[in-house]
């Protein structure tokens, strides 16, 4: 992997994170690479992060 790309993190751990340290800000992204993933992963992933946030993740509709 090059150097420049390091210190580039995985979104969703990112916005889990985020949301274990904060409680009233939304939380959303708008790069997720859905063609590297499983469909069904993918959606519990998201699912998951909405849940532990308590609804506070954007996710768009498919």
């Amino acid at each position: 992997m090059p150097a420049e790309n390091a210190d580039v993190y995985d979104p969703l751990e990112t916005l889990a994170y985020v949301a274990a340290k904060t409680s009233t800000i939304r939380l959303g992204t708008s790069v997720v690479d859905a063609l590297f993933h499983s469909p069904v992963v993918l959606a519990k992933r998201l699912a998951t992060l909405d849940r532990l946030s308590g609804g506070r993740a954007m996710i768009p509709p498919g």
